[in-house]
This record gives C-alpha cells, sequence and structure tokens, in this order.
C-alpha cells in the first residue's frame, strides 16, 4: 500500500534520519559515514519510491567496478 506521502519522500531524508540514528546510538563509525556519503551523492535526489533492487544491484556494480572494496556485512 503506497500512502500519498510515500512519492515524494527522498532518499538523502531517509539517509538523514539513518544517520541520524547512528549518532544517537553511538554507532556511526568512520566507514559507515563514508559510504553513506557515496550512497547520498548516487541516490540522495532520488525519491525514496523509486529505488529499485536493480538499481542498487547497478550501484553496486558501478562502485567495484570503480575500485571500490566490497562491503562485508
Amino acid at each position: 500500500m503506497i500512502t500519498p506521502q510515500q512519492p515524494r519522500i527522498m532518499v538523502a531524508e531517509l539517509l538523514d534520519n539513518l544517520e541520524s540514528d547512528y549518532r544517537l546510538r553511538e554507532i556511526a563509525s568512520p566507514q559507515f559515514k563514508s559510504q553513506l556519503s557515496h550512497i547520498r551523492n548516487h541516490f540522495g535526489d532520488a525519491r525514496a519510491i523509486e529505488i529499485t533492487a536493480a538499481r542498487v544491484d547497478r550501484y553496486i556494480e558501478t562502485r567495484l567496478a570503480s575500485g571500490a572494496a566490497r562491503l562485508i556485512i
């Protein structure tokens, strides 16, 4: 179900909330901040509803092709 507000939520807004949560819990490592910066630069201006698994996969492929390290969680 998509509510009227969902199409307007931007990825940058979600990332801001995630970063605030990590700071509050004191778990925002330099590595997290660096990774968040890359994600924000790539997806920040997009509406959250536009982000699909395929789009994330293309982003990961692009980052790996540019020499970024594989993120292991």
